[in-house]
């Protein structure tokens, strides 16, 4: 049996099926660790070596992918969590902290501490094509989410923390243009159109796509990734520094202008988690202020806000009635995974263990999310 075999029959054996309970007829020297969330909602947990899992999964029809904190890629069985293949980044500091896409048979994804933007096969991970995209390391606690890419018609645009902004021939992995702006490019952009909102730790940009320019700038601490309603993108901001300027709002701006609309302040939060916009209502996390909220997207008004115990920074998912959070980023913190009545705010499930600092993905009534402790989780959503 060659080694590459017999690597693939352990990690397939380690992958904890609550059905079948495989961890506890099987032994996977070093003895797996006991997982941190625990609840009956569980489908199916994998681990995969230990790492923290800070990514955001990606999920087809028949698999989910994530990153791990060690620069390690995992493919897996997304009804069972068996495992199927796995990429390493050849870095031993590589990191894979940001979002994933799944493209025209490919897994796309960025480890921002090695500089490199990858394309995977998705049968078997080989690696297609790479793309030098500029290193850049973690800035502060806060600063523990890399960047996702985003496809636009037949072109994949990603915004690098290294500072510049790229268009990509997905197909053949060549860069078609870029825009270098002297910012730290941050989290997941909004699109409108053929036009691109993508934060910075300076502000928000504007992108067009089609002239290849910035159309407008809107000056703000740190935002959070946007999000788009109507005629209105709004974003989370957090003060990094004491003094006149500092902000901790929530910005409605206007799509086209770039004007301030409305704005809501904090006088003791930073506001950290990427802001989703669903029929008029804007859904955005609080840093300390431990809650989740609902924004009315034309007035700014606050709707409704809830308690989440923990820091969120992380995208909530959004189905119908329901919308769904993770929290959580010190490691000597509990995390929590919560389902909100979308409306009223009514907590309606809680689930527990280590922080949570990757979104939630939702599909088919099952939510895919990694913890800190890990261990990779398929969650029922109702």
């Amino acid at each position: 049996m060659n080694t590459l075999l017999r690597i693939v029959i352990f990690l397939t054996l380690c992958s904890v099926n609550a059905v079948t309970a495989l961890a506890e007829q099987v032994h996977c020297p070093p003895d797996l660790p006991p997982p941190s969330v625990v609840t009956d909602r569980e489908v199916w947990r994998f681990f995969g070596g230990g790492k923290s899992i800070l990514s955001t999964a990606a999920v087809s029809k028949s698999s989910v992918y994530y990153g791990d904190n060690g620069g390690t890629l995992y493919a897996l069985d997304r009804q069972t969590g068996r495992y199927r293949w796995s990429f390493a980044v050849p870095d031993e500091d590589a990191s894979i902290r940001g979002g994933i896409v799944l493209l025209d048979g490919k897994v796309i994804f960025a480890s921002q501490s090695s500089g490199v933007l990858y394309a995977l096969d998705r049968g078997n991970g080989d690696v297609i094509w790479s793309i030098d995209i500029g290193a850049a390391s973690q800035k502060n606690a806060f600063d523990v989410n890399s960047n996702t890419p985003v496809v636009v018609g037949r072109t994949l645009y990603f915004a690098s923390k290294a500072g510049s902004f790229y268009a990509i021939n997905f197909k053949r992995g060549t860069i078609d243009w870029q825009l270098d702006l002297a910012v730290r490019f941050t989290g997941l952009p909004a699109v409108v159109n053929r036009t691109l909102l993508v934060s910075s730790d300076k502000g928000l940009h504007s992108i067009d796509l089609r002239a290849r320019k910035e159309n407008w700038f809107h000056q703000a601490d740190n935002p959070s990734s946007p999000g788009v309603m109507r005629n209105v993108v709004a974003v989370g901001t957090r003060r990094t520094a004491a003094g006149s300027g500092s902000q901790r709002t929530v910005d409605g701006v206007d799509v086209k202008t770039g004007e301030l609309l409305w704005q809501v302040p904090y006088e003791a939060t930073w506001v950290t988690g990427a802001v989703v916009g669903k029929k008029g209502t804007f859904y955005v996390g609080l840093s300390d202020g431990k809650s989740f909220e609902a924004i009315d997207a034309k007035s700014g008004e606050i709707i409704w806000s809830s308690p989440t115990e923990a820091n969120v920074l992380s995208r909530p998912a959004i189905k119908d009635d329901r919308v769904y959070v993770s929290a959580g980023i010190f490691r000597d913190q509990l995390g929590f995974l919560k389902a909100f009545e979308r409306t009223s705010g009514e907590e309606l499930w809680s689930v527990q263990g280590n922080t949570f600092v990757s979104s939630p993905v939702l599909k088919d009534g099952i939510i895919y999310i990694g913890n800190r402790d890990g261990y990779f989780y398929a969650i029922r959503a109702d």
